[in-house]
């Protein structure tokens, strides 16, 4: 049972402005495209999970990171000479069948879940391009709002050397703003 004084601490404590609903939904939307930027993006590596440095960038050159199967049966996350087990996760892993797969990402982890090279780069361009046109629309309404202007230049003040200097160091103390400073 709630007693009054705590039913009294409820109504009493002051309700805090965060943002609109139309930006948190906005900021939920850019989250989840982002996910499913990831997800797709970890089955295309699977297509070939090696990245490389070097004038080509291709089979032949020494590749910076892979991920993958050990000759011993295993799974390695490898960074230049560094090899790292991962077996059970990462290069060596079971699916919901029971069967060892041997690709860099396990199926929980990508979109689509079964290994489909051309159904991941269709879901990565398709919430790329939702990605593009939500930054488009966003940028446009801020132009039009002048929501960049009011919210987000700095003003002559704030690019003074001096303003400067003095924001570097407290960031670098961590020493941030808090409450109406806080914006």
């Amino acid at each position: 049972m709630i007693s009054l004084g705590a039913m009294a601490s409820r109504e009493a404590r002051p309700r805090v402005y965060r943002h609109k609903l139309s930006t948190r939904l906005w900021h939920w939307l850019n989250a989840l495209t982002i996910f499913i930027l990831l997800m797709s993006g970890l089955m295309i590596f699977n297509a070939h999970p090696h990245l490389y440095w070097g004038r080509y960038g291709a089979n032949f050159d020494p590749s910076w990171l892979g991920i993958g199967p050990t000759p011993q049966g295993g799974g390695e996350l490898r960074v230049y000479q560094i090899h790292m087990p991962t077996t059970g996760v990462l290069g060596h892993w079971k699916d919901p069948q029971g069967h060892i797969q041997t690709r860099a990402f396990p199926h929980w982890a990508t979109i689509p879940g079964h290994y489909s090279l051309a159904g991941a780069r269709r879901w990565h361009f398709l919430f790329a391009w939702v990605l593009i046109l939500g930054g488009t629309a966003y940028f446009i309404a801020g132009l039009i709002n002048r929501h960049f202007a009011r919210d987000l230049a700095p003003t002559r003040e704030e690019l003074k050397p001096r303003h400067l200097w003095a924001d570097i160091k407290d960031h670098a103390r961590l020493r941030l703003p808090t409450g109406d400073a806080a914006g």
